[in-house]
């Protein structure tokens, strides 16, 4: 990435990878996106509420186990409605 001012100046040109999750290198450093997660649902959910949340990232694909909706269902608390 560059960039360029109006006065015909620039800025140094830096070198943009991809975001940990990026499918690109989802191989080498999903275990750091995985263990956020896990932190984030730790400390908002209970035990068992916690554990099946994170139990499709536990196999080789992590996440692929998984369909969207199922997940957000397994969200939902048992909060009063509001």
């Amino acid at each position: 990435m560059q960039v360029f001012w109006r006065d015909g100046s620039a800025s140094e040109r830096v070198p943009v990878g991809f975001p940990l999750g990026h499918r690109r290198h989802r191989a080498g450093r999903m275990p750091v996106p995985v263990k956020k997660f896990e932190a984030f649902v730790d400390a908002q959910f209970g035990p068992k509420q916690a554990a099946a949340l994170e139990a499709p990232l536990a196999g080789p694909q992590p996440g692929d186990a998984l369909p969207v909706n199922e997940l957000m269902a397994a969200r939902v608390t048992n909060a009063p409605p509001v």
